[in-house]
């Protein structure tokens, strides 16, 4: 599984418990264009995640994964998906919501944010 789609989903779901339709479509979609291919053993996972809200658990262990390939990755590949990883998530974020271009992102989402970067930093 991509190791950033976990996060970015997390980030989705704490607007909702599940998503729409068309929202869930354009997130599989994005997935697919990001490497996460529609006949791939991550897609279901991707999908079943942005239908109902994963255990806090898996949050966990994405953190000590971060941990672990922290030790195998060069700073610089690490960096580069750190940077990598919160942008995006920025970009979820701001695409998720708003209206009329205002409150584009959530205090929750904005907070998902920052424990994603923690993570990474921490």
């Amino acid at each position: 599984m991509h190791h950033a789609a976990r996060p970015l989903c997390s980030l989705l779901i704490n607007r909702r418990h599940c998503l729409c339709t068309e929202f869930s479509r354009d997130i599989l979609q994005a997935a697919e264009e990001e490497g996460i291919k529609s006949d791939s053993p991550g897609f279901p996972v991707v999908d079943g995640w942005l239908r109902c809200r994963p255990e806090e658990s898996l949050f966990e262990t994405w953190r000590d994964y971060l941990t672990a390939i922290r030790r195998l990755l060069s700073a610089e590949s690490f960096n580069k998906l750190h940077l990598t990883t919160v942008t995006r998530a920025w970009q979820v974020a701001e695409a998720a919501g708003g209206l009329f271009g205002f409150l584009r992102v959530s205090r929750a989402e904005e907070l998902a944010i920052q424990d994603l970067n923690l993570a990474f930093v921490g």
